[in-house]
């Protein structure tokens, strides 16, 4: 044992005895030290490249392994990934996906939609097809925003409270 330092469990111990010792000899009540191990559990993941990740899921594929469906129906997430055995229940996206796909419609649509109402050139019939495209805008990205959502939460090992 070299000086104070306490790297061993002997030294420790001696370490821990010297002031149980210092503390009885002054009058106080005799104490007891009790040390139980606690495991360790790394929480080192190698990481995960996010881009790769978020292009996987958009295209509705597994974000590890890009095979397997990631989405069962419409915008159903799947519990493990058929392929690779990914568990992906725990990177829930709650309504993250429609806020995208409702910011980037209004970002794309509105303005259009605004300046074609207010010009002369425009027409009832020009309007309704745009705010048609903006529809079937917003139902095409929706499954793709919620792939890349999953995955983006997988990339960034993001899990729901469990």
């Amino acid at each position: 044992m070299s000086g104070d330092r306490c790297d061993e469990p002997a030294a420790r111990s001696l370490h821990f005895s010297r002031a149980a010792h210092a503390l009885t000899s002054i009058g106080a009540a005799p104490i007891a030290v009790v040390m139980t191990p606690v495991p360790f559990t790394p929480k080192f993941r190698p990481p995960r490249d996010v881009g790769r990740a978020v292009a996987r899921g958009f295209r509705g594929r597994c974000p590890r392994c890009g095979q397997g469906r990631l989405l069962s129906g419409y915008i159903s997430p799947v519990a493990d990934c058929p392929r690779c055995g990914e568990h992906l229940r725990p990177y829930q996206t709650a309504d993250f996906a429609p806020y995208l796909v409702v910011f980037a419609n209004g970002l794309i649509f509105t303005p259009v939609i605004v300046v074609l109402s207010m010009s002369p050139y425009g027409s009832v019939w020009l309007t309704a097809l745009l705010v048609v495209v903006a529809l079937a805008n917003a139902l095409t990205l929706l499954p793709r925003a919620k792939g890349a959502a999953i995955a983006l939460l997988w990339a960034l090992d993001i899990r729901a409270n469990q």
